[in-house]
Order: structure tokens, then C-alpha cells, then sequence
């Protein structure tokens, strides 16, 4: 008799998960709700810390780390180059707006809770950073994923995330070591833009000489290895420097949207992003430990808020400076998209815990900031997507 391989059994825990997905997908739908509250709910009961059905196995994660980088991936492919130029400053308002308005305001709060600056610090920069993800998921859900006001979002996390990576480097080794030194600081900015000239200069080779060769191949499939590829070794270099990978991934996507393959890659790539994607939300449920939320619930609900608020009046500030100026819808849709925090949240809260930078109390509280900020994004879009649609029907 044939004994079942370990392997195998990720592979079938894979497959439930998928089916799973599928139905709570659907019921989600059903009830008039979003398919990411209805994952990460799921997520949450069956992981280790509710029901302890399942574990996030490094398996399950790579499949959901996959299904995310290649949503950034469709999202970059689906980038008009030329309408992304046009936007100008928007989305750096839109990114710059909602991380100051984040630092000044939970910062006094903090401060005036703890009397502690390096510890607020800390915790206004985990609020700084946007977890795209999220958003972009509820937008394709409601065939916006290549609006203008999805780009705007996806630019202005970018740049949000490189806002948050010296805001952690920074929070960190001042906590840490009490010191930040200027070689540090310098030597993150030489990575970071030896990054992004290298991805310009790639830009050209590729579209200008290597896709031509790649479409060449006779090799069954040669269009989606070579895509696939160069948005999973994109990523890694944007690791390298510091960066998301997400970033990697979304860049990827943009130097092939102006290819020839263009529309190809995007018709190959998105079977694999439909079957990994809910992987990554259920991923997120899993890592949220609800048992500690108790501890500081309330404080993690104000510092919610006030991580929320931030976000919205940097939409609302990007609203008020774009010409002509937003409606009050759009420059909220851009606010809100901005909220959710999800896995960068808890990355950030990992990295708190695990250096000594936050005791059980605070750590709780992020984790309590993460959840809400997750839960409460994909229902406030959708009311201020479908309030947008019927606007517009009625001016028809």
C-alpha cells in the first residue's frame, strides 16, 4: 500500500483551503459583504489560535506570498505607463499626506499616554505603512482594478513603503541602540536608488530587446516562464535593497505592460493569481493572534482611529490639491484605500516584539490596529464604490 508523503498532505490541505475559499468566497459575495473579510475571518477560526485546525505551513505561505506578488504583478501590467506620468505629485501627496498626518497625530497620543517619544515614534510608524493588498483586492472585486484611482493607490503605497522602511529603520535602531548614524542612513539611500535606476535601465533592454527573442521560443508556455520569472526576481531585488517585494513585483508588471506580450502575460498569469490569492488572506487570518487582543482593546481601538483618520486626511489633502479638484467621494476612496494595514502591520508588530521594542501591551494594540484597519477598509470602499455607481447612474 502506497503510504501518503508529507507532501502530499500540504498539497491536499492546499486543495481544502482552495475549495473552502471558493464557498466562503461566494457566501461573502451572497451576503453583500467583501471576499477579504470573509478569508481572513476564515483565516483567524481555523488557525492556531481559535480551532487549531491548521498552521501557517512555510508551504501555505509561499503559495499565499506568491498569489500577492502576482496581484501587484497584474496591477503593474495593467499600468498605462503615460497615464501614470500624468498623475504627477498626486500619489506622493496621497502617501506623504497620510504619513505625516499619521506620525503628528497617534504620536501626541501616544506620547501623551506613555510620555515615551521613541516608543510613539515606533508605533506611528507601524501606522505609516499601506497594505496594498487589501485594497486592490476589493477594487478587482469591483472591476476597478485598473481605475485611475486604483493606480494612484498602488503608486502612492510604493512610495509609502519606502516612507516606512527608514521610518522602521530609523524607530528601530533608536530604540535599539539608541543611535542612528549617517552612514546607515546614506547606505539605504544608495541601495535604494541604485534600485529603481537599474529597474529604468532593465525597462529598455527588456522591451526593447529581450521580449522580442522571448517571443521567438518555441517552447510551449515560453511567455509565462519568462513573466513569471522576472516578477519573482524583480521582487528579490527589491528585498535586497530593503524594499517589498511588492514593489519588485509591480514594477515587473509595469516594464512588460509596455511590451507586445503585454495582454498574454495577463491572460496565462491570472489563472495562477486566482488560486494562490486566497491563500494569502486566509495566510493573514492565521497570524492574527485574537487571544491577546483582550489586553488592550480599548487603547488599540483609539489608535485605530487615529490610524484611519491620518489616512483619510491624506486623501482629503491630495483631493484639495489635485487640479481640478476631487470630489469628496474620490479624495475618501483614495483615503480609505490607503487605511488597511494588514500583513506590513504585522510584520511591523513581529519586529517589535521580537527586538524587545514592545511589551505584550502594545504589541496588542497593533495587532488590535491590523485587524480593524483590515476589517473595516473593504466595507467602507464598497459602500463609497457602489454610492459612486449610482451617482453616476442617475446623472445618466
Amino acid at each position: 500500500m502506497v503510504a501518503v508523503t508529507p507532501e502530499f498532505m500540504e498539497i491536499l490541505t492546499f486543495g481544502m483551503i482552495l475549495f473552502l475559499s471558493l464557498i466562503i468566497s461566494d457566501v461573502s459575495r451572497r451576503l453583500g459583504q467583501s471576499e477579504v473579510i470573509g478569508l481572513v475571518l476564515f483565516g483567524i477560526i481555523i488557525g492556531p489560535y481559535m480551532l487549531h485546525l491548521l498552521e501557517p505551513t512555510p508551504f501555505l505561505k509561499i503559495l499565499g506570498e506568491l498569489g500577492l506578488l502576482l496581484m501587484l504583478f497584474i496591477a503593474g501590467l495593467e499600468t498605462n505607463v503615460k497615464e501614470v506620468i500624468k498623475m504627477g505629485m498626486t500619489p506622493v501627496f496621497l502617501a506623504i499626506g497620510g504619513v505625516i498626518f499619521n506620525i503628528i497625530i497617534i504620536m501626541i497620543f501616544i506620547v501623551m499616554l506613555t510620555n515615551n517619544v521613541l516608543l510613539a515614534f515606533f508605533l506611528a510608524s507601524a501606522a505609516s505603512a499601506t497594505s496594498v493588498g487589501i485594497t486592490m483586492k476589493v477594487f478587482s472585486d469591483h472591476g476597478k482594478g485598473s481605475s485611475k484611482e486604483a493606480k494612484l493607490i498602488i503608486i502612492a503605497a510604493i512610495v509609502d513603503d519606502i516612507i516606512a522602511l527608514f521610518l522602521l529603520i530609523l524607530s528601530s535602531e533608536m530604540l535599539v541602540e539608541q543611535q542612528l548614524t549617517l552612514e546607515r542612513f546614506f547606505e539605504l539611500l544608495w541601495s535604494l536608488t541604485g534600485y529603481f535606476l537599474t529597474m529604468i535601465g532593465l525597462s529598455v533592454i527588456v522591451s526593447t530587446y529581450l521580449m522580442r527573442t522571448i517571443l521567438k521560443l518555441k517552447a510551449r508556455g515560453a511567455i509565462l516562464m519568462f513573466a513569471l520569472s522576472f516578477a519573482i526576481i524583480s521582487s528579490y531585488f527589491a528585498v535586497e535593497v530593503g524594499l517589498s517585494p511588492l514593489v519588485g513585483a509591480f514594477i515587473a508588471g509595469v516594464i512588460l505592460s509596455e511590451t507586445a506580450a503585454r495582454d498574454e502575460v495577463i491572460k496565462n498569469i491570472s489563472p495562477i493569481a486566482i488560486v494562490t490569492i486566497p491563500i494569502f488572506f486566509v495566510i493573514i487570518g492565521m497570524q492574527i493572534d485574537v487571544t491577546v487582543l483582550y489586553k488592550a482593546l480599548f487603547i488599540g481601538l483609539v489608535y485605530s482611529v487615529l490610524a484611519i483618520i491620518g489616512k483619510v486626511l491624506g486623501g482629503i489633502m491630495t483631493g484639495e490639491l489635485e487640479k481640478p479638484k476631487m470630489s469628496t467621494r474620490k479624495s475618501l476612496l483614495l483615503g480609505f484605500g490607503m487605511v488597511p494595514r494588514g500583513e506590513v502591520g504585522l510584520i511591523f508588530a513581529g519586529i517589535g516584539i521580537t527586538m524587545g521594542i514592545l511589551d505584550e501591551y502594545w504589541y496588542s494594540a497593533l495587532i488590535v490596529m491590523v485587524l480593524v484597519t483590515t476589517f473595516i477598509t473593504p466595507l467602507i470602499l464598497k459602500k463609497l464604490m457602489i454610492d459612486e455607481e449610482e451617482e453616476g447612474g442617475n446623472n445618466e
